[in-house]
């Protein structure tokens, strides 16, 4: 992966459902270099780090303390790791 991402695809989840681990994983198998995937758990109580099949995804980890709601997430994920294109992904959708 390059130095800077060139794109940043947001994933925000209340991980009520694992279905954000297919998200991620069919980000990691994406052929364009430079995506970074990230997870953002908004469900303010570190469900997504609870999940034992979470590390085999590859994505990065975000743990708001409170539900940001879906833009304000993908914001922060954005800040978090900047890079040339910011990609919302909803947690029940794979790429």
């Amino acid at each position: 992966m390059t130095a800077t991402p060139r794109v940043t695809v947001a994933i925000p989840t209340l991980a009520r459902q694992d279905w954000y681990l297919e998200a991620a994983r069919s980000i990691a198998l994406q052929s364009l270099p430079g995506v970074v995937a990230v997870v953002i758990d908004n469900s303010g109580s570190r469900r997504v780090r609870a999940n034992p099949d979470f590390a085999a995804t590859g994505a990065r980890l975000l743990e708001p303390s409170a539900n940001l709601g879906f833009g304000a997430a993908v914001n922060l994920a954005w800040r978090t790791f900047p890079a040339e294109f910011a990609a919302p992904l909803n947690d029940a959708a794979v790429a």
